[in-house]
């Protein structure tokens, strides 16, 4: 099996510790730490590090930053087969507070691309993915690209008999799964937004992702108060995320 994890808008993420930060002040700064970011090549870094062997980024990257990422994620023991466009690659700037335990976060849309570009990610995807592969489709859209996209790189994968999924947020999510890929992992909002359902009320949730997801299985992650009884839905099972909040995720099939 091979993994193909496709960020149209890879970036590079620089991260600074910044103790008591706050808004109107000047602060000398300590080395950088820089990565490839993005949702898809976090996917693929995380696959690396967890054993997984054959693992390919896709998508576009460009200039300087756009070598720079593939540099990276080459050191990283992953390969790259990205489409190059023009321009940059974009940079975001996370500041981390140990002391708050607060991350902020400033973050570039990307140079734009064109119509043409697109055409030819879909036809790069095409010729290279086979069935026994799993593609990830996630993240953000740069300027210039239509959420359409998404549901034809989710369309192109299928057809190949890849397994596919997605995370991805508004028209594009709706675009996405509407081509049925294998799972999509809506946040609270994300999901809010694109069903109109409340999520405080689990089954009503759990029906709703059925009804418009016609078969797709959604992994949905969502707060869960303070002193709640786990809900006795299929797959339920609850977590802390990344800021010690605890979480509930619900398996939808």
């Amino acid at each position: 099996m091979r993994l193909w994890c496709i960020a149209v808008n890879a970036a590079i993420d620089k991260t600074y510790v910044v103790p008591g930060f706050h808004a109107s002040a000047e602060y000398r700064l300590g080395r950088a730490v820089a990565m490839a970011g993005g949702k898809p090549l976090n996917v693929a870094k995380t696959a690396r590090l967890l054993g997984v062997e054959d693992v390919v980024c896709t998508g576009f990257v460009g200039g300087r930053t756009g070598a720079w990422i593939r540099r990276d994620l080459a050191d990283r023991g992953i390969t790259t087969d990205f489409v190059e466009v023009p321009g940059e690659s974009r940079e975001n700037v996370l500041i981390a507070d140990p002391t708050g335990a607060s991350e902020t976060r400033l973050v570039e849309p990307g140079d734009p691309v064109t119509a043409d570009a697109a055409d030819r990610l879909v036809a790069h995807l095409s010729a290279r993915v086979h069935a026994a592969d799993l593609v990830v489709v996630a993240g953000s859209l740069r300027p210039g690209l239509v959420p359409a996209l998404y549901g034809r790189l989710v369309s192109a994968a299928r057809v190949a008999g890849a397994r596919v999924f997605l995370d991805a947020e508004g028209d594009a999510l709706r675009a996405g799964v509407a081509e049925k890929p294998e799972l999509v992992a809506p946040n609270e909002e994300e999901f809010i937004e694109w069903t109109g359902c409340r999520t405080d009320a689990l089954r009503t949730l759990a029906g709703r992702a059925r009804e418009v997801g016609g078969g797709t299985t959604f992994r949905i992650s969502l707060p869960l108060a303070a002193g709640s009884a786990l809900p006795s839905l299929p797959g339920a099972a609850t977590s802390n995320n990344s800021s010690g909040q605890q979480t509930i995720r619900v398996l939808v099939v």
